[in-house]
């Protein structure tokens, strides 16, 4: 697994998943659950990891797949447990 530049396992304080969105021409990342109460508003994008460092620092990863950002959701939080 592939964690964003800059950040490193030991580092990570949390990671969540979100939906990019492009909504008046401007894309961004939500939560999913806004993404669901808005989606026949908005343009789905793809899916994000968003990493944030114990510095505070965010990165993400972008995914084109739901099921691809679960499964390296899946591997991260495996490797974090593995490392405590």
């Amino acid at each position: 697994m592939i964690l964003p530049e800059g950040i490193e396992l030991k580092d990570i304080a949390r990671v969540y998943p979100s939906a990019v969105i492009e909504h008046e021409g401007i894309e961004t990342s939500v939560s999913l659950e806004w993404f669901e109460e808005k989606k026949n508003e908005v343009q789905l994008k793809g899916y994000e990891l968003i990493f944030i460092s114990k510095s505070g620092q965010r990165k993400g990863i972008f995914f084109p797949d739901f099921e691809e950002m679960m499964q390296a959701l899946e591997k991260i939080y495996l490797l974090l447990k593995e490392s405590t």
